[in-house]
């Protein structure tokens, strides 16, 4: 009878973990703005998308679609593809490290908040993490065994990911990087570094038509950057502690934790503790962590509206570089205390002595993530729409406009609402046009919080006239309905 493999159980436990926390908080909050906005898009034909937005991800939630429009069905791609990222990151530790570090790396990455809440989102962001992944260890795999076969996977996995965020751009110029400090360190890789730019080559024609319409887009685009130092010639350290909350604890957690602390510790311990003998892959996996942190911060000025999330696919490296810090702990304490064993020798006692640290490590880790989960699964929903639009549904007199300020939250809002006769849901553009359309009767004025993001003079005159000429009626987490006195 054929042994059970003791890894892949651990391995299976955390999948199913991983499932389970994505799945809890599918279907009770409501879609927001993003996600509303590819719902509108997934449900019309191909022929009618714009390239703005890469397709890939409304290509696959077309398809979800047929199966209904609720909130479980429109997130549960994003869930697959968080599940499935796991198991990739798992396959990335065993090349570059071993089965401990593979395995530690994907336990982090189950109970990770920044990406259960991202596998739990109808956005791009899911596959946009688990196709950065594959083009990772296709690409390690084209190291190894430069197949055909392997060659091919990484080229499609890596063109899928530039359609479906076009920011993975930077991925790729990551492992061309790499490749060229591998080539200076190995003359005898020459062969294969040409055959590595021949794919380059034909990524960049496979990616030419949307490219080149993207290249024309992003200085026309509207909109003010969420990252901080768009208009300084540095890093600011603010701006690291940024990117590293929002990669460990959650976007929304806004309490104060030592989880950064703990695990940028253990990133330093697993650079310095691989600096021996995994060279190559501390290489990759720095280069993966933070170019592209220094590439937002030359391209932050030059795009609108880039958001710290576009970010999100150097969160892996951020877990397999801790894991090997995790890892070294033994190897640590038995420097420190003077009792290196000799390569090779490997009792039961030093086995069990050795897992130990490691086991209180991941306890601590798992223990500190639970107050961020718990306050991600009671407090994350940001706007509810789903109770705005049941509210107005019920209360609105009819004839009513309602209007919705900023306009553009008419598409989460008619998710949900179900229009009563002769209840019209109004865009507006400017302040005056505004006015107009509150010269009739039951007129009802929902805001929300992020209404900031309006010219700060049209934010002015609105909050004038809603504070002199309307009543709240009612107030949902970050919406407010007034009701025009007349």
């Amino acid at each position: 009878m054929k042994k059970i493999n003791g890894s892949n159980i651990i391995l299976l436990s955390i999948i199913v973990l991983a499932f389970i926390l994505r799945m809890i908080k599918i279907s009770s909050l409501s879609l927001w703005l993003d996600e509303a906005v590819n719902v509108q898009m997934a449900e019309k034909s191909f022929f009618q998308w714009t390239f703005v937005v890469p397709p890939l991800y409304n290509m696959a939630l077309h398809f979800a679609l047929a199966f209904g429009k609720s909130e479980a069905i429109v997130r549960f791609p994003s869930v697959i593809f968080g599940v499935l990222s796991i198991f990739a990151i798992y396959k990335i530790g065993l090349i570059l490290y071993g089965k401990k570090e593979a395995l530690i790396s994907a336990f982090l990455l189950s109970i990770s908040p920044t990406a259960i809440e991202y596998s739990i989102q109808a956005t791009y962001y899911s596959l946009v993490f688990f196709l950065s992944l594959a083009s990772i260890y296709f690409y390690l795999r084209m190291e190894e065994k430069p197949t055909n076969l392997n060659k091919i996977l990484f080229l499609v996995f890596l063109v899928f990911a530039f359609y479906t965020h076009y920011f993975t751009l930077i991925l790729l110029f990551v492992l061309i990087i790499f490749k060229l400090w591998t080539c200076k360190r190995d003359k005898k890789d020459i062969k294969e570094t040409k055959s590595f730019f021949v794919l380059v080559g034909i990524y960049f024609l496979l990616i030419a038509p949307i490219l080149l319409e993207y290249l024309s887009n992003p200085f026309k685009n509207s909109g003010t950057s969420y990252i901080t130092f768009a208009s300084q010639t540095q890093i600011s350290v603010n701006f690291m502690q940024e990117i590293i909350n929002f990669l460990i604890l959650s976007p929304v957690y806004e309490k104060t934790s030592i989880l950064p602390l703990i695990i940028m510790g253990f990133v330093l311990y697993g650079v310095y503790s691989s600096l021996d003998y995994f060279e190559n892959s501390i290489t990759l996996l720095t280069f993966w962590l933070f170019l592209p942190i220094v590439f937002a911060a030359i391209l932050t000025p030059f795009i609108a509206n880039l958001q710290i999330r576009y970010l999100l696919f150097i969160l892996p490296a951020l877990f397999l570089i801790s894991s090997r810090g995790i890892t070294a702990i033994p190897e640590g304490i038995n420097h420190l205390s003077k009792k290196i064993r000799s390569p090779g020798i490997e009792t039961k006692e030093r086995i069990k002595f050795d897992s130990l640290p490691i086991i209180f490590v991941l306890i601590i880790i798992s223990l500190l993530t639970v107050p961020i989960l718990n306050d991600f699964y009671n407090h994350f929903e940001d706007f509810q729409w789903r109770g705005t639009a049941e509210f107005l549904q019920n209360n609105a007199e009819d004839g009513s406009n309602i209007i919705l300020v900023p306009g553009y939250n008419i598409i989460p809002f008619n998710y949900y609402y179900i229009e009563n006769n002769n209840t019209r849901i109004i865009e507006y553009s400017t302040f005056n046009e505004f006015l107009n359309l509150t010269n009739k009767n039951n007129t009802y004025v929902v805001v929300t919080d992020d209404a900031y993001a309006l010219d700060p003079n049209e934010v002015n005159k609105l909050s004038t006239f809603v504070s002199n000429n309307t009543k709240l009626i009612a107030q949902f987490p970050s919406v407010y309905i007034f009701k025009l006195n007349r």
